[in-house]
């Protein structure tokens, strides 16, 4: 079984920014066989901030650890 890991942070490094934490370390827990869901790629603060919650929210129920990049 895999773990699932739900991490919370900046995605912003597609949308033309510097790659951050969560850019890079996500896309090594994939290599490394977890299955990860990794949020927000919004640009503005508030709605970035609104899918971080609700995605917490969505996915307590599918999700064995949270990992939130501050």
């Amino acid at each position: 079984m895999k773990i699932r890991l739900l991490y919370v942070g900046n995605l912003l490094g597609n949308k033309g920014y510097t790659p951050t934490t969560i850019d890079t370390l996500s896309e090594s827990f994939k290599a490394s066989g977890y299955e990860v869901h990794a949020v927000s790629s919004s640009i503005s603060i508030y709605k970035r901030f609104l899918f971080m919650v609700w995605a917490v929210l969505k996915r307590r129920n599918q999700t064995d650890y949270v990992l939130i990049d501050t």
